[in-house]
């Protein structure tokens, strides 16, 4: 779940970071990046979230059997919490991001509404895009603010390792 939330990241990210560069050229052309270069976004989207991951499956499993009789394989506490903690890092510095691109793109949308006039079909097309991003944006700020009241919650010992177990991955699974 952590490393799909990484991946979603950095994937509404380079959407954010394309909307401001579409915005920014004169022609308003969406089609600015080579192939080699998505190829490249695309790679790093899955790769990164997938070696994080990896680094913090190494700490182990935990093998819990429930009433049912299935048997679930966990991180433990402390590589969930790290693992939560780096993925909290990653929304932090995306919430950042986005929202000063969203703020550049809404001026460069602007300029393009004053040039072009607000009836333009390339103007209503990147005012459509530009809420799709500034919706992003403001979905993984509330996100942050959750996962850090998790995070900062496991770590103070607020809520224990036995809620994850108990509690949580039971309702999840």
């Amino acid at each position: 779940n952590q490393s799909c939330v990484m991946g979603a990241l950095l994937g509404k990210f380079f959407i954010a970071l394309h909307r401001y560069i579409v915005l920014r050229q004169v022609a308003v052309s969406e089609k600015i990046w080579p192939a080699r270069l998505v190829r490249l976004i695309l790679a790093i989207q899955l790769i990164l979230p997938l070696a994080i991951s990896g680094a913090c499956f190494s700490i182990g499993y935990v093998h819990i059997k429930s009433e049912n009789g299935w048997i679930s394989y966990l991180v433990p506490g402390q590589g969930l919490i790290i693992h939560m903690f780096i993925t909290n890092v990653f929304i932090g510095v995306y919430v950042i991001i986005s929202i000063l691109l969203t703020f550049l793109s809404s001026r460069k949308l602007s300029a393009l509404k004053k040039r072009l006039g607000n009836q333009s079909i390339v103007v209503r097309q990147q005012k459509n895009m530009f809420v799709v991003v500034a919706v992003c944006s403001l979905s993984h700020l509330l996100k942050a603010g959750h996962q850090s009241y998790t995070v900062i919650m496991s770590m103070n010992g607020a809520i224990s390792r036995s809620v994850f177990e108990t509690w949580i991955w039971p309702a999840v699974g």
